[in-house]
C-alpha cells in the first residue's frame, strides 16, 4: 500500500471560470448558508478572508462525525487557482501531508471545469489512503454549483428572511472583516447545520486531538432530523457547543432547559429565551399597569385578563426574539455575547427557526382572539412594529425608543382590553412613560455590546450618548416618572400610587447612578433589576385603585 499520492479529478460545472473562482475565494463564509449539509462553519484565524497565506479553519461532517481542518491558503489569481496547505485537524492526525489544489479552467462561455488535486502522504501504512475525502470535496463541488443555480432547494419564506437578513448586513459600516472566506473543506453527506466557536481544538505536540473519554469534543454522532423537519437539530451540535468551552470557545452557562427540557427542544427554548425571563417581565409589565388601572374604583384588576396578556407576553416575546435572530444571525455570529444563540451557532436553522416564529404567532393569534374586536384590531397592529424593530439598528442611533415604542404597546392594549377602547388622557402617558423607561434600561443593555457595534457599524443610543449616557438617563428617567404621575393624575389614583412613585423613582436612581457603563456584567445586572421597577410600579396602582 502507497503511503503517499496524488489525486485527481475533473467537475464540469455551470458558469464562468471567473464566478466559480470568486465564490471559492472569497465567499467562503456564504458556504454553510448555501451548502450546511456539508459545511458548518468557516473562521479566519490569520490574515484576511481572501489574503494569499491566510489560515482558515473549516468545520465540516465526513461519514457521519463532526471534523475540524485548519489550512494554509495559497492564491494564484492569474490561473484561478487555489491551493489549501493541510496545518493541523482531524485528517492531520494520519496524514503528514494533506493539500487540496482546485483549479477552474474555462470551457465555453458559460461553462467551465473545476480540476481537483489532492496530494497526500501517510504518516505510516496502517491509515487508509484518503478517498473519502477526496469524494468529499468534488461532491461539495457538484453541490455549491446545485445551491447557486437551482433555487429550488429553498422555500419561498426562508429564502425571503435570508435576502433580508443579507440586506440588512450590506446596510452595516464595513469597518469589520466579515466579508468573505477562503476555499474548500472535506465534508460528508448525512449532517445538520452547525456553527461552532473557534472551532479548533487544542492540539498537542504530536498534532492529536485532545479529547474527553473515547469521544472527541466535537461529537460522533449522527444527524437525528424528523420528517417534518421541525425537530432536526443535532443532538451531536448540544454537546459540541457544551464541551467546547473547555476548549478556548465562548462558554454556555447551563441553565434548567439543559437539565429539564428534551435536548430536541432546548434549541427552541433558548430561541424563544425561557431561561432569560426579563424581557417577558418587560413586556409583560405595561400590560399589568393598564389593565390595574382599567379596573374599577375599589376592585382588583382582571385575574383573567392578567393571566391572557401573560401567556401572550411570553409568546410575542419568544416570537420578537426569533425574528431578531433570523435577521441578525451574521451579526450575532460576531458579538461575543450573542455568537451561541441557536441559530447563529446553528443549533436550529434559519428555516426552523421560522416554522418556531409560525408556530408563536399562530398561539398569540388564539389569545387574540379571546379579546374584544377593538383590542384584537390594535394588538394585530403591533406586528409591523415587532418585525421592524431588528433592523433599526442599521438606520439610526435610537433603535432603543423604537422597542420603546413596540415592548410598551401593551400599555394601550390592557386598557382597550377592559373597557373596548382607548382613554388618550390615561393611556397615552402611561406609554410614554413606558418608551422613557426603556430608553433607560435599553441604553445600559447596550452598553453592553459598544465596542462589537462600533467594530459592525451597529447604532445603538448607547453610542450616541457617549460619555453623556448617565445625563441622558436621568432626563428620561424623570420623564417617565412625571409621565406615570400625569396617568395616575387622569386615573384618579389614590396616594398610595404616588408612595409607590417614589420608591420606584429610588429604584430607577439607583440604576442610573450605580451602573457600571464599561462592566458588562454589571450593565446585565441592572437591566435584570427592571423586573421589579415594573413590580413597585403596578403594586402602586392596584392599591391606588383598590383603597380609592
Amino acid at each position: 500500500m502507497a503511503t503517499s499520492g496524488t489525486y485527481v479529478t475533473e467537475v464540469p460545472l455551470k458558469g464562468t471560470a471567473e464566478k466559480h473562482y470568486k465564490r471559492w475565494k472569497s465567499e467562503n463564509h456564504l458556504f454553510p448558508d448555501t451548502i450546511g449539509h456539508y459545511i458548518q462553519n468557516v473562521t479566519v484565524h490569520e490574515g484576511e478572508w481572501d489574503s494569499h497565506g491566510g489560515i482558515k479553519i473549516w468545520n465540516y461532517t465526513l461519514d457521519g462525525k463532526q471534523e475540524v481542518y485548519k489550512e494554509k491558503r495559497e492564491i494564484d489569481d492569474e490561473n484561478k487557482t487555489m491551493t489549501a496547505r493541510g496545518l493541523e485537524g482531524h485528517v492531520m492526525e494520519h496524514f503528514k501531508v494533506c493539500d487540496i489544489v482546485v483549479q477552474f479552467i474555462p470551457k465555453t462561455e458559460d461553462s467551465c471545469v473545476g480540476k481537483i488535486t489532492m496530494i497526500w502522504e501517510k504518516r505510516n501504512d496502517e491509515v487508509p489512503e484518503p478517498s473519502s475525502y477526496m469524494k468529499l470535496v468534488k461532491s461539495m463541488t457538484q453541490a455549491k454549483q446545485e445551491s447557486f443555480f437551482a433555487g429550488k432547494a429553498f422555500s419561498f419564506s426562508k429564502m425571503a428572511f435570508f435576502v433580508l437578513s443579507r440586506v440588512s448586513r450590506r446596510l452595516l459600516k464595513p469597518s469589520f472583516s466579515a466579508t468573505p472566506s477562503q476555499q474548500h473543506i472535506y465534508l460528508s453527506k448525512r449532517v445538520t447545520t452547525t456553527h461552532y466557536i473557534n472551532p479548533l481544538p487544542t492540539l498537542d505536540h504530536n498534532h492529536q486531538v485532545r479529547s474527553k473519554g473515547k469521544e472527541s469534543f466535537l461529537g460522533t454522532g449522527k444527524s437525528n432530523r424528523s420528517v417534518g423537519g421541525m425537530w432536526s437539530s443535532s443532538l451531536v451540535l448540544e454537546r459540541g457547543r457544551k464541551d467546547m468551552s473547555g476548549f478556548g470557545g465562548v462558554k454556555e452557562d447551563s441553565s434548567w432547559i439543559d437539565f429539564y427540557l428534551p435536548e430536541r427542544a432546548r434549541g427552541y427554548a433558548k430561541l424563544a429565551r425561557f431561561d432569560k425571563p426579563i424581557g417577558t417581565w418587560l413586556l409583560a409589565w405595561p400590560c399589568m399597569w393598564s389593565i390595574a388601572l382599567a379596573a374599577d374604583p375599589g376592585s382588583l384588576p382582571s385575574f383573567k385578563l392578567m393571566g391572557l396578556f401573560g401567556c401572550g407576553a411570553i409568546l410575542l416575546r419568544g416570537a420578537g426574539c426569533t425574528i431578531n435572530d433570523l435577521l441578525d444571525q451574521d451579526i450575532d455570529t460576531k458579538v461575543d455575547r450573542t455568537r451561541l444563540r441557536p441559530i447563529a451557532s446553528g443549533l436550529l436553522t434559519p428555516f426552523q427557526g421560522l416554522q418556531f416564529l409560525v408556530l408563536q404567532l399562530l398561539l398569540g393569534l388564539g389569545i387574540l382572539l379571546q379579546l374584544n374586536n377593538y383590542s384584537r384590531v390594535l394588538g394585530a397592529s403591533s406586528l409591523f412594529l415587532v418585525f421592524s424593530y431588528p433592523l433599526m439598528k442599521r438606520f439610526t442611533f435610537w433603535p432603543q425608543a423604537f422597542l420603546g415604542l413596540t415592548i410598551n404597546w401593551g400599555a394601550l392594549l390592557g386598557w382597550a382590553a377592559v373597557k373596548g377602547s382607548v382613554e388618550p388622557a390615561v393611556v397615552l402617558p402611561l406609554y410614554l412613560s413606558g418608551i422613557c423607561w426603556t430608553l433607560v434600561y435599553d441604553t445600559i443593555y447596550a452598553h453592553q455590546d459598544k465596542e462589537d457595534d462600533v467594530k459592525l457599524g451597529v447604532k445603538s443610543t448607547a453610542l450616541r450618548f457617549g460619555d453623556n449616557t448617565k445625563l441622558w438617563l436621568t432626563g428620561f428617567g424623570t420623564a417617565s416618572m412625571g409621565l406615570l404621575a400625569l396617568s395616575g393624575l387622569s386615573a384618579d389614583l389614590g396616594w398610595q400610587y404616588y408612595a409607590s412613585l417614589v420608591a420606584a423613582s429610588g429604584q430607577l436612581g439607583w440604576q442610573i447612578g450605580t451602573a457600571d457603563l464599561s462592566s458588562r456584567a454589571d450593565c446585565s445586572r441592572k437591566f435584570v433589576s427592571n423586573k421589579w421597577f415594573g413590580a413597585i410600579v403596578f403594586s402602586g396602582i392596584v392599591l391606588g385603585r383598590s383603597f380609592q
